[in-house]
């Protein structure tokens, strides 16, 4: 009789210690879902740690990478990033590819892209040009500060945006 209760006992223990965990790990995975999503489409490992660097103090921003035009398709259907950092310039798979198709199915577009080219205005409008709400940005005037500001902008766009639409939803339901 003893050896059942204890038995009961430690089952509920570790029942309840996994309980914990569990109940931590989905707190942390929820709130992680609540960061922003940021792609950052670069085939140059230097800028890609640049760019990390340059986000890392950004708590509401999850940072993700990919090296070319495919792979960032993949991670905006995965992910839906609602800020793409994206480079023109990439083998195989290349930025204008990338960018065209998005521009085709608007759904998983970005609302923020940012094309960080070395290429210069005439030329990218040759290759077939950038979707209109991307703002350029040449790669000769980047740096720490200016992603990190160009990024906090739009995150706080995105954000009073948010709150002046909760704001209306309210005002239509009295």
């Amino acid at each position: 009789m003893l050896q059942s209760n204890l038995s009961i006992y430690l089952i509920n223990s570790i029942k309840s210690f996994f309980g914990c965990i569990f109940y931590q790990l989905e707190r942390l995975l929820m709130q992680k879902e609540k960061r922003i999503p940021v792609l950052v489409v670069e085939d140059n490992e230097l800028l890609l740690s640049f760019y990390a660097s340059s986000l890392s103090d950004l708590a509401e921003v999850r940072l993700i990478t990919a090296q070319n035009g495919f792979e960032g398709l993949i991670e905006v259907s995965a992910h839906n990033p609602q800020i793409a950092i994206v480079d023109l310039d990439m083998p195989r798979f290349n930025g204008f590819q990338m960018l065209g198709i998005l521009a085709k199915d608007t759904s998983y577009c970005p609302k923020h892209i940012f094309v960080v080219s070395g290429l210069d205005e005439e030329e990218i409008e040759r290759r077939g040009g950038i979707p209109p709400h991307a703002e350029l940005v040449p790669k000769k005037r980047i740096s720490a500060e200016s992603i990190h500001s160009m990024v906090k902008e739009k995150l706080l766009l995105m954000k009073n945006t948010t709150c002046a639409t909760d704001v209306r939803s309210i005002s239509h339901m009295a």
